[in-house]
């Protein structure tokens, strides 16, 4: 940081006195450079500090001859604890165009003649000659057009771009499972599921069947259900969360000590909920396996009773997990 800042106060000093000559009427020719003190200093003689500043430029901007030239004047000097060093432009009659002092702590003299070069470099590019610029070539006059015999028809708007073929897909699948509160114990449950997919969005419809299960106890209550289910999901084929909603019958008997065999018609069940749907492809994405799980929450209830007293009713959480295999459509 401190070097940053000690860059920065030399480019201003090197500028500043660039623009004193310009002011005072100094121009951008080769000058003569003297350098004074630089033996007692043991500072760079004028042959060094001539080629640095040159190599620093890319160019050498001094010259040797003596009559009618600018003169740049540096003046080295020791100091208590270091070094001093004076860059005075004169014109080419001698009077003052502009000077700055310089001064560096240390034991050499090397660090004060690096701010010198720096200094001397920036005051000679500011004073070199900017070119000149260049007035722009008018735009050639386009040649004088002939009146066409009939415009042309335009032409028709560009169809209407189509969904790739590869973004919609049908399948089917049969798979089968277990199912958690839709009868008095866990039961076995079979589905036909059709699934149509577009990107990544895909709406499956699917029809489910619970076999029978009858529970214990002095009356066994034995049901039966059978749902539709309607079911968005979004996501990846790997795995795609999804919306449920089922309607469906149940229905069932009671079997038991004094019960002489009550039957109970379809009842309605409808539930709603969400679950994930899962499809592993093989067989050039044509045959894959589909796993699914589902909770449903109950929002038509219905129950089996006997003799006016309920013995059963459908749980307010029922779930379901299943497997199955699938083929896609072309």
């Amino acid at each position: 940081m401190e070097r940053f800042a000690l860059l920065l106060v030399l480019l201003v000093v090197g500028l500043s006195l660039a623009r004193e000559a310009r002011a005072a009427g100094g121009d951008a020719d080769p000058m003569r450079l003297d350098v004074e003190g630089a033996e007692e200093a043991r500072c760079a003689s004028a042959e060094t500090l001539r080629a640095r500043i040159a190599e620093r430029l890319g160019r050498d901007p001094f010259t040797d001859t003596r009559e009618g030239r600018a003169r740049l004047r540096v003046v080295f000097a020791r100091k208590r604890g270091g070094y001093t060093g004076a860059v005075v432009l004169e014109g080419a009659g001698g009077e003052r165009l502009g000077a700055r002092s310089l001064e560096r702590d240390g034991a050499t003299c090397d660090p004060l003649v690096t701010d010198v070069v720096l200094v001397v470099a920036v005051l000679l590019e500011d004073l070199a000659p900017r070119p000149e610029p260049q007035a722009a070539e008018p735009p050639p006059t386009p040649p004088a057009s002939t009146p066409a015999a009939s415009e042309p028809a335009p032409p028709p708007p560009p169809p209407a771009p189509a969904l790739p073929a590869d973004s919609v897909h049908v399948d089917f699948a049969l798979g089968g499972g277990s199912a958690f509160g839709l009868a008095p114990r866990p039961a076995v449950a079979g589905e036909i599921v059709s699934g149509l997919d577009v990107s990544r969005l895909r709406v499956e419809v699917s029809g489910r069947m619970t076999l029978p299960a009858s529970g214990d106890g002095d009356v066994a209550v034995r049901t039966q259900i059978v749902t539709g289910r309607l079911a968005p999901c979004y996501g990846f084929r790997v795995l795609s969360p999804c919306a449920s909603l089922a309607i469906g019958s149940i229905s069932g008997e009671a079997i038991g000590r004094g019960v002489v065999a009550a039957r109970s018609a379809g009842q309605l069940y409808a539930g709603a909920g969400a679950g994930l749907v899962s499809r592993v492809f093989f067989a050039e994405d044509r045959i894959f396996v589909r796993a699914a799980v589902e909770v449903l929450f109950a929002l038509a209830r219905a129950g089996f009773d006997v003799g006016g007293q309920r013995v059963w009713g459908v749980p307010p959480v029922s779930a379901s997990a299943t497997v199955g295999l699938g083929v896609r459509l072309p």
